[in-house]
């Protein structure tokens, strides 16, 4: 039976939960786009070894772009980060 004055904590859970997936999301992707940066950072060694500069300068603004995607998902997460 429910308690008296006890049915505005029903929307509280609900809203908890709802942030609780929100943010496991942000993170499983922040992980992944890490995951991938990491990956053509270390391809990025490579095409300089290679002299194969214009598409290791592709590869550095794809990472680029991958640190500014994680900085907004930190954001929105309430986090303030320094991924670069």
């Amino acid at each position: 039976m429910k308690k008296k004055f006890q049915d505005h904590k029903i929307e509280l859970v609900d809203k908890v939960i709802e942030l609780d997936k929100e943010n496991r999301a942000l993170k499983q992707k922040g992980d992944d786009l890490r995951a991938q940066r990491n990956s053509i950072s270390k391809q990025i060694g490579g095409l300089m070894k290679e002299g194969k500069k214009e598409e290791a300068e592709e590869a550095k603004a794809k990472v680029q772009a991958m640190a500014d995607e994680m900085k907004r998902d930190g954001r929105k997460r309430g986090f303030c980060c320094g991924w670069n």
